[in-house]
């Protein structure tokens, strides 16, 4: 399993938030297969604290956090 960025945006929720979008891909037996998940943290944080994920099988359109 591995994780690559897709993109990050720290102006959603009027600042309040820090979206970030992450690809996970999986490979098994020699097949690979991958899906997003977006991860909606506190920007003010400055040590551990709550975050949101959303893992939609969906174009980000039908369930977008901002």
């Amino acid at each position: 399993m591995r994780f690559e960025p897709v993109s990050t945006d720290s102006k959603i929720m009027e600042g309040r938030a820090k979206l970030k979008r992450v690809r996970i891909i999986c490979e098994d037996a020699g097949k690979t297969f991958s899906f997003e998940a977006s991860l909606l943290t506190p920007t003010a944080a400055k040590g551990p604290s709550p975050v949101f994920v959303l893992i939609n099988h969906r174009p980000v359109t039908s369930a977008d956090p901002t």
